[in-house]
């Protein structure tokens, strides 16, 4: 009679160290068969003990063999039935393929799900690096943030195989690419001035290819811009008296559609002016305080004045906003000159305005004789001329001891008066004269005896 043997259960491809049979009849012989000669590595029939062997299932469900096994003890087969017990084996759960996968720097994924034929009751994995959810696990991997802080597509390969009821399956893989992020390395603070061509170049820390957008700005006059490469070329028009930041605002690509964003900021400083007056005016001989302003902070001034056919003054010229001098007109003529500024802030190009200050004439009688006499009760008769236009002339002769006339005056006609001496001796009668041009004025004197 056989001994009894419990069923047995192997993984596919497992080695077995063989069955062996015993009986409580010393020198038993034994064969055996496989019901519906299912062959699962040790064939379907034989005698003696099953030989070491192979587990085989190809399946993916589980392969039974029932073994029936016949006893011989001295030429007799056992009178009781074959005794049977089973071997079970289990099938290889194969991993379903996972493909290979690209991700950028910082990406957010919501993780990776693996699937084996037959279903596996787990899996287990193992990474060759770690890209943001570790080196190793088992079941699936979960959702994660992808990794890559060099400055070059690190690689990661992923092993993963099913266990099902005990039994592994084979290896697969897959790798991970992860694309990493591209960061600006040039300047991100720049500064231009107003009408001169900016030129940036953008450089970043890995191979990337660039574009770019500049919006409106208001104080300044371009319209918007925009680029589909690393270089900036343009010419920026501030047309107010302050510096105007503009924001360039770049897009990275590094690879696989993994965008970076950056930002330049540019300080576009203004073309330093005037504000103050560009025309002035002043008398011949009085002096002339002018204060050169500009809207522009840290504007630095400079002037210089030619010499000027009719202004006996010397070339002028200062490093300050501030011209005080004094201008001599030697002509009866009104006479324009020209104070040339230079005018610059921030480092830029200087501009170059012009103040033009005109030196009135010092209106002087055309007539010099100023001395006369007459008789007693005759008339006295002078016309009053100057050659500089514009000028209004007025006399004016006080009360005189002796002259029983008294005051008298006149604008724009001739002294003509009788003058009458009422005293034996000669009386001298004083006519002051006030030449006046466009508020600057001169007084002179025509002196009568009578």
């Amino acid at each position: 009679m056989l001994d009894s043997i419990a069923d047995l259960t192997f993984c596919n491809e497992e080695n077995s160290v063989g069955i062996p049979f015993s009986s409580n009849v010393t020198g038993s012989t034994f064969s055996w068969t496989t019901k519906d000669a299912v062959n699962i590595g040790f064939g379907t029939a034989g005698d003696g003990n099953i030989p070491p062997f192979v587990a085989l299932n190809a399946g993916a469900v589980t392969k039974t063999a029932v073994v029936k096994v016949v006893v011989t003890a001295k030429g007799c087969k056992s009178a009781k039935p074959p005794s049977d017990f089973s071997v079970n084996v289990l099938p290889t759960p194969v991993m379903n393929p996972v493909s290979d996968k690209t991700y950028c720097n910082g990406e957010s994924i919501p993780g990776i799900s693996f699937s084996s034929d037959p279903s596996g009751d787990t899996y287990s994995w193992t990474s060759s690096s770690n890209i943001g959810f570790g080196v190793a696990g088992t079941g699936n991997i979960p959702g994660f943030v992808v990794l890559n802080s060099g400055t070059s597509t690190m690689t990661s390969t992923i092993t993963v195989f099913a266990v099902k009821d005990g039994c592994n399956g084979p290896v697969a893989s897959f790798t991970i690419s992860v694309i990493p992020t591209a960061v600006f390395t040039s300047s991100k603070f720049e500064s231009a001035c107003n009408g001169s061509p900016f030129v940036y170049t953008g450089t970043a820390n890995i191979s990337a290819t660039f574009s770019w957008t500049r919006p409106l700005v208001s104080g300044i006059s371009n319209a918007a811009g925009s680029g589909t490469n690393n270089i900036i070329n343009e010419t920026l028009q501030n047309i107010t008296n302050e510096s105007v930041v503009v924001f360039y605002y770049f897009q990275l690509n590094s690879g696989g559609n993994c965008i970076s964003y950056d930002t330049l900021q540019l300080t576009v400083f203004p073309t330093a002016g005037l504000n103050s007056s560009l025309t002035e005016s002043v008398c011949d001989d009085a002096p002339f305080v002018y204060l050169a302003t500009s809207e522009t902070p840290g504007t630095i001034f400079s002037w210089s004045r030619a010499v000027v056919l009719g202004i006996s003054n010397p070339a002028g010229s200062d490093t300050i906003n501030l011209i005080n001098e004094t201008l001599d007109n030697t002509t009866p003529d009104d006479i324009d000159v020209i104070y040339s500024f230079t005018i610059g802030s921030g480092g830029c190009p200087a501009s170059s305005q012009h103040l033009i200050v005109t030196v009135k004439a010092t209106p002087e009688l055309s007539d010099p004789e100023i001395f006369f006499s007459i008789c007693n009760d005759a008339v006295f008769s002078k016309t009053l001329l100057t050659v500089t236009d514009n000028t209004t002339i007025s006399w004016n002769r006080p009360a005189i001891p002796g002259i029983s006339q008294g005051t008298n005056s006149g604008t724009d006609e001739p002294i003509n008066e009788l003058l009458h001496d009422s005293i034996a001796n000669p009386v001298t009668a004083l006519y002051i004269v006030t030449l006046s041009h466009q508020n600057c004025e001169k007084h002179q004197f025509v002196i009568c005896n009578s």
